[in-house]
């Protein structure tokens, strides 16, 4: 992914905040992402377990819709890039490529729902980003190697 792209896009929030009428419904609507973000991950781990290309399809169209709804768009990338090379044929269970496919993958994916869980946490301390931007407003909020940062 690249690394210019946001975690979580604040220019994607603040339309669904104009969407929803309000910057407390876009937090409670990104609020009911990130609660089920875990069980979303969790379904896409089981249904690569399931070697089942429809489990696995359907998953990941679910997370990779949602996450660019609240702006979510190296996630929505992520899950973009793997519903293009998951195909009605799923390696055989157990073999090698399956194998390198799920960890890889999973892997990658996990760590993501992990940055965009600190992304939505730093939104959630400061919603006041959520105001209408003004020149020089942050439009992403993005974690670096340091930790964290605005940008």
């Amino acid at each position: 992914m690249s690394s210019m792209m946001p975690v979580l896009d604040l220019s994607t929030v603040c339309a669904l905040a104009v969407d929803l009428t309000s910057p407390e419904e876009a937090l409670g609507f990104l609020d009911r992402f990130q609660a089920g973000l875990p069980h979303r991950v969790h379904t896409i781990h089981g249904a690569f377990a399931a070697r089942d290309p429809g489990q696995v399809t359907a998953a990941l169209t679910s997370l990779h819709r949602h996450a660019l709804t609240v702006g979510a768009l190296q996630l929505h990338a992520i899950t973009g890039h793997a519903l293009t090379t998951v195909g009605p044929d799923l390696p055989r269970a157990g073999s090698a490529p399956m194998i390198a496919i799920d960890h890889r993958y999973l892997r990658t994916l996990a760590a993501e729902a992990t940055l965009v869980t600190y992304a939505y946490l730093a939104l959630r301390s400061n919603p006041a980003l959520l105001t209408p931007p003004r020149t020089g407003m942050p439009s992403a909020v993005s974690l670096s190697e340091s930790g964290g940062a605005w940008r």
